[in-house]
């Protein structure tokens, strides 16, 4: 499976870890917060990709920095004080994502880590073709940003052709969030959830190449017999 780039960043975090001494195993490390070691074996491996409760709980035990791992921005632990301020976490953040309008890019279940782009900033700091994440009133947006020709509002896209544009009136916007990285749900199985739905279409698709060969064969058997029916007359 392709491994993301917070479990790349994660596995940096674990050989850093290692080479310092602050560790000892990696079976250590996966005991130390709380998952069984083959998991952890796993992702070394690229079998599967690290999950937010294990980032989370490396965070807390090793004093790993957050930014670090969903923005790549140095350092890769925190300092002392660093540690005891919220100040660089307070503009970091997770959101779910619900839906495919963002496929084939980004699935729902997925979570999208984000860092906040302050209000004044927004002419200046959102792009063309980045994705952010809008906050309004009654509704959350992921979606990737067009056009942004004024003050007043802004065309979003999907990824997905099926969903239309839309263009939001900013006055409704209370917050804006530039996504940075993404984490994907471990799948038991190889196959994505969407599988099934695609196994589904070429069924309907063999069906119809079924049928249309049935059709094709009656049709000549009917010509035969109009043939057959014109000679004897």
């Amino acid at each position: 499976m392709e491994t993301n780039v917070v479990t790349e960043r994660f596995l940096e975090c674990l050989t850093e870890l290692k080479s310092t001494e602050q560790i000892r195993s990696y079976r250590q490390f996966a005991l130390s917060i709380e998952i069984h070691p083959q998991s952890l074996n796993d992702i070394t491996k690229g079998k599967r990709n690290a999950t937010v409760e294990m980032l989370r709980k490396a965070i807390e035990v090793y004093n790993i920095n957050p930014v670090f791992l969903y923005c790549g921005e140095l350092p890769i632990f925190r300092s002392a004080e660093l540690a005891h301020s919220a100040n660089e976490e307070s503009c970091l953040k997770s959101f779910d994502v619900d839906g495919d309008s963002m496929e084939p890019n980004l699935f729902s279940g997925d979570k999208v880590a984000c860092l906040q782009i302050e209000e004044e900033d927004w002419m200046d700091s959102i792009y063309d073709n980045h994705v952010y994440v809008f906050v309004c009133k009654n509704r959350t947006y992921i979606r990737r940003v067009k056009t942004m020709e004024s003050l007043n509002s802004i065309e979003l896209h999907t990824d997905n052709n099926y969903y239309p544009p839309l263009v939001l009136n900013l006055k409704d916007v209370q917050e804006i969030w530039k996504v940075q990285s993404k984490i994907s749900p471990f799948m038991a199985s190889r196959n994505h959830m969407r599988n099934g739905f695609n196994e589904n279409l070429m069924t309907m698709k063999e069906t119809i190449t079924v049928q249309s060969d049935m059709i094709k064969t009656l049709n000549s058997t009917i010509e035969k017999l109009l043939k057959q029916s014109r000679s004897s007359i």
